[in-house]
């Protein structure tokens, strides 16, 4: 420990060293000891002054954080009041300033018909449609924009609207058909084709007789027989002009992008021509004659109507058998759509077209593999088609109606006839263009006698005119450059529902009179539960935007756009998607639904 032993007297003895070592261990160890100690308390003082110092700290930095948080506080109050202060600053000057303006700056001036629109000075701050739309439509319009010219050179496009009845207004069957063809029309224009979308109104034969003769009983009290033929056909062409074109303004407010230069009506002039054109070529090839069969009959109207105009309802009706009484048995009755009368089975004379050879062909345009000409999207109704045509029977294309197209066709009543009842001898009726043309058939025919000639009173069924409506709109049976440049059209876009109706007959009668078949590509646009819908868009959407090339039924595609808000589509395989509940029961919120779940591509995503 650096301390040197002592030296301890003893008597004049040698010292005891071992009490001096151990006096210095003991010594020694209680130095140790005490400096042990005082080491301690120093190390204890040192680490409670820096515990005392820390602890100190940590409570200056926490004063200083909740000084700094009153701070912050204190500002965002401040500020808040600034804002709340400048807020109602702004408040009051905008007040000042709505003040100040003049009303008029927000109002568009009066855009003359035809002209591009006006704008007003200041943006108004609500969306007006009928300011809007309609002005720029018209400007549309007479800048000829929807135009197409039958001299271009580019590659043709051709669509022809399905003409409405003269008799509706638009409903959103129109509203979709118009939002589907006018996509595809818009496309192919932008496309670079020689684009002609035809607009057109059907005469409607026996919905637009039945709507002036409760007219004409409402506001007179008279019904057609009392005001004859003549006065009553002016009256339907009266209220033609006054209602009928309608539908075509409501087509003008969808902004479809029809070719209005084109515009047509199945009774107007030309389509005359051509119907009468049609009637006397089918006769002289044999394929339209006279003949007593039976036919649906409806007891009001008192005028044959067609299949599509019957619908049929079960009833039990009290049946009377001989021998056995009075029963009630289960009836399958038939009820006019136009009258609600019941249709009764009868025989009648009848103009009718033979349709077996026509019914060949247009079979072979769809279902032969060498002679195909058309494509009918879905393929699905390549089936009904062959249904309708391999079973089909004559059709019945006379009605004894005033309002129509009147027959072609005149009696001859020789001076020697015993019976002078019309239509008494089946052989003696002729058909002629014109009365001139009739006359000098029967001279032919009856070379040398005396006759009077009447026309028959009756009218085309009006599917006749609408069945050659791709031809007449083109100005067949002239050879027009409209017909040159666009016939045979290129997309025919209607229902499943008048397939055969409607369909079947136009590809017929192009194919006999045009020479060509009237469309190359048919479209379905029906929803119907559990079957694809828009098939023909999802085409559409593949070429416009090269998303894939078109599937076949076991793939089929939907697609939602924002182009046609009407449509919501969803991309499944079509047996998967049944699985998953993919059918056409779903609504479209429910549908909508589907596709946020599935995390399918959205509208944007699809357009963009």
């Amino acid at each position: 420990m650096g301390i040197m032993p002592s030296v301890v007297a003893t008597g004049g003895k040698s010292p005891n060293w071992t009490v001096i070592m151990l006096v210095e261990t003991v010594f020694c160890s209680d130095f140790f000891l005490f400096h042990l100690c005082l080491s301690l308390a120093q190390l204890e003082e040192e680490d409670l002054e820096r515990k005392l110092k820390k602890e100190q700290k940590a409570k200056l930095k926490e004063e200083k954080k909740l000084k700094a948080a009153q701070k912050a506080e204190a500002a965002k109050l401040q500020a808040q009041k600034a804002t709340e202060g400048s807020k109602k600053s702004e408040k009051k000057l905008r007040k000042r300033e709505a003040d100040d303006e003049n009303p008029e700056d927000f109002i568009d001036p009066v855009t003359p018909a035809g002209e591009k629109k006006q704008l007003s000075h200041q943006m108004a701050k609500q969306y007006s449609p009928s300011a809007v739309e309609k002005s720029w439509y018209s400007w549309w319009e007479r800048s000829g924009f929807f135009m197409a010219d039958s001299s271009c050179s580019r590659p043709p496009f051709t669509i022809v609207l399905p003409p409405p009845n003269v008799t509706v207004a638009l409903h959103i069957g129109h509203g979709l058909t118009a939002a589907i063809q006018d996509t595809i029309i818009r496309w192919r224009r932008m496309s670079g084709d020689n684009t002609l979308w035809v607009p057109g109104m059907d005469h409607a034969g026996i919905a637009t007789q039945v709507v002036v003769e409760k007219k004409l009983m409402r506001e007179s009290k008279l019904t057609r027989h009392d005001v004859g033929r003549e006065k009553f056909i002016s009256e339907v062409w009266k209220w033609k002009n006054e209602y009928g074109g309608t539908i075509l303004n409501q087509e003008r407010r969808l902004g479809a992008s029809l070719d209005w230069s084109r515009e047509c009506f199945t009774m107007d002039e030309k389509r005359c021509k051509a119907v009468i054109e049609a009637f006397v070529r089918l006769y002289r090839e044999g394929l339209i004659y006279r003949d007593h069969r039976l036919v649906n009959w409806d007891c009001t109207l008192r005028t044959a109507i067609s299949d599509i105009e019957v619908d049929h309802h079960k009833s039990k009706r009290r049946l009377y058998k001989l021998y056995r009484g009075a029963q009630k048995n289960d009836m399958n009755l038939g009820i006019c759509s136009r009258s609600n009368d019941v249709v009764e089975p009868m025989v009648k004379p009848q103009w009718f077209v033979d349709c077996n050879s026509m019914a060949k062909a247009a079979l072979d345009a769809v279902i032969s593999k060498e002679e195909k000409k058309i494509e009918i999207i879905s393929k699905q109704y390549e089936a009904e088609w062959k249904r309708w045509l391999e079973n089909i029977r004559d059709w019945c294309i006379s009605r004894q109606l005033w309002w129509g197209h009147r027959i072609p066709a005149w009696y001859v009543t020789l001076d020697d006839d015993q019976l002078r009842d019309i239509g008494s001898y089946n052989n003696h009726w002729v058909v002629g263009r014109n009365e001139e043309e009739a006359i000098s058939e029967a001279n032919r025919l009856f070379p040398g006698k005396k006759f009077d000639i009447v026309q028959d009173p009756d009218v085309l069924d009006t599917w006749f005119s609408s069945g050659i409506f791709p031809l007449s709109v083109l100005g067949w049976p002239d050879v027009t450059e409209d017909f040159k440049t666009f016939y045979p059209t290129s997309v025919l876009e209607t229902g499943h529902d008048i397939l055969f109706f409607w369909v079947a007959r136009m590809v017929m009668l192009g194919m006999k009179l045009g020479g060509d078949v009237p469309f190359r590509k048919g479209y379905d646009n029906t929803i119907r539960n559990s079957i694809p819908i828009f098939v023909f868009f999802e085409h559409l959407i593949d070429k416009a935007f090269g998303f894939y090339e078109i599937v076949e039924d076991s793939s089929i595609t939907f697609r939602y756009c924002r182009w046609l808000p009407l449509i919501f589509c969803v991309k499944q395989e079509y047996q998967k998607g049944k699985e998953d509940g993919y059918t056409m029961n779903h609504g479209k919120p429910e549908l909508i639904a589907i596709i946020a779940r599935k995390g399918l591509p959205s509208c944007n995503e699809l357009t963009a």
